[in-house]
């Protein structure tokens, strides 16, 4: 999701946008749920990219890593270059954590 995007991806684009805050919310929640099923040796890995829509960029991957590093242990990145990818770039990101030590 862009800022400014008027319907919301997590729908299948088929209700209004609640807004770019709210869907980051969303997005965090889904892969909290997702790292708390994960063995205590588990990682998490998010392929997911900034985004770039008529010269205005939305910095998506940096935004969730933020939100997730909150809870998850964020270890790095890994640069994914493409020959296309379609968002005004040409490399996506992914991103890896784990849930800290000590967390259940």
């Amino acid at each position: 999701m862009c800022h400014g995007d008027h319907q919301d991806p997590l729908t299948g684009y088929t209700h209004p946008s609640l807004g770019y805050e709210r869907y980051l919310d969303q997005l965090a929640q889904i892969y909290l749920a997702v790292a708390h099923r994960l063995l205590p040796s588990g990682h998490l890995v998010i392929e997911i990219a900034n985004l770039k829509k008529d010269d205005i960029v939305t910095t998506l991957a940096w935004d969730l890593a933020g939100r997730l590093r909150t809870r998850l242990q964020f270890l790095g990145e890994t640069i994914v270059a493409w020959d296309r990818y379609g968002y005004g770039y040409d490399h996506s990101y992914c991103l890896l954590f784990r849930a800290p030590v000590g967390s259940s």
